[in-house]
């Protein structure tokens, strides 16, 4: 069979990583090429440890898990997915390497030349032996991609991914397999931080939530839609998030949401201070008083922190920092 070409993303093996990668990035509209060696796809009745977060996530992407999930209903509801996006899976193909956007795949002994602006074999998506970190792996992976091929993240955000793919890798990876000084200097396990991104701007005074962490679950009153709710809901795989707390006046919110809708691709959450409220608040651990910017990845973690709301730091950062492109420039 002649394989389709060209490609935005090609990924060399097919497994539940792989899979749902290729999954999440044709959902953000990109055309992606999924290659196996194999004759057909090989099932597995393995049960997969994944955290509430990630599964949240995984069901915005339109997945649908019973109580136990397993490898064999990730893998069949990604193939089911890329489908829908007309992304293909080619079996009985094998990479024959390449580069620079050139590769050659071989199928039924018949060599092909294949264009793909990124390509990933297995081993760059199955980092290690938890389930768990090659989630978090491909998921601070695939919003970069997504961005950059839609021409709303500059190329170079992709650079700030190795780092944070080393820092998952270490925090997954059972102490006795650490070398000796590593084992001397790693602390006791608590929850995964991104603490060393190069995206991360932590400018607050208080470090109750910090960049590089993710944004905690708390439950709130949401005023608008009269009803309880999670901070949770705030994150979408699809898009970035400002979330804003502490009373403003309206005049001054009304003008930074209209600067943001104009200029980013951010979608804005306010939280004033309300006494149904007051709660989140203290778990947060913000005075009545007090204001707090917080940028929300789309994987969940937070990238910038900020005791004031400023239009100028804002902008720096989601220019400079994230290098998020304006709309004006990505038409």
């Amino acid at each position: 069979m002649r394989i389709p070409s060209p490609s935005d993303v090609l990924i060399v093996g097919a497994n539940p990583f792989s899979l749902a990668f290729a999954t999440i990035l044709g959902n953000g509209g990109l055309n992606v090429l999924v290659v196996d060696e194999s004759l057909e796809l090989k099932t597995s009745a393995q049960e997969l440890s994944l955290s509430t977060d990630i599964l949240a996530l995984l069901k915005n992407q339109g997945y649908k898990f019973s109580a136990a999930i397993t490898a064999n209903e990730v893998l069949t509801q990604s193939l089911s997915l890329l489908a829908q996006n007309l992304c293909c899976v080619v079996w009985n193909t094998s990479f024959y390497g390449g580069g620079a956007g050139k590769y050659t795949l071989m199928n039924d002994g018949k060599a092909q030349p294949h264009q793909s602006s990124y390509a990933f074999k297995e081993a760059d998506l199955s980092i290690s032996e938890s389930d768990e970190a090659s989630f978090r792996n491909i998921l601070a992976l695939a919003w970069r991609l997504i961005g950059v091929v839609n021409h709303k993240l500059r190329p170079n955000i992709v650079h700030s991914f190795e780092k944070e793919r080393q820092q998952i890798v270490d925090f997954f990876t059972p102490i006795e397999k650490k070398s000796f000084f590593k084992r001397l200097f790693t602390p006791p396990k608590q929850a995964l931080t991104l603490s060393e991104s190069a995206i991360n701007l932590h400018l607050s005074q208080q470090e109750d939530i910090k960049a590089g962490e993710l944004l905690p679950n708390y439950p709130y009153y949401n005023e608008q839609e009269k009803r309880e709710a999670t901070l949770s809901e705030c994150c979408h795989y699809e898009q970035f998030s400002i979330l804003i707390f502490g009373t403003l006046n309206p005049h001054f919110l009304f003008n930074v949401a209209k600067w943001l809708q104009f200029n980013f691709s951010i979608k804005l959450f306010y939280f004033p201070f309300t006494e149904k409220n007051e709660s989140l608040f203290k778990n947060l651990n913000i005075a009545q008083s007090e204001k707090r910017t917080i940028v929300v990845r789309p994987d969940g973690f937070i990238s910038l922190v900020n005791d004031t709301v400023d239009c100028d730091i804002i902008d720096n950062y989601l220019r400079n920092v994230l290098l998020m492109l304006p709309l004006a420039e990505n038409e």
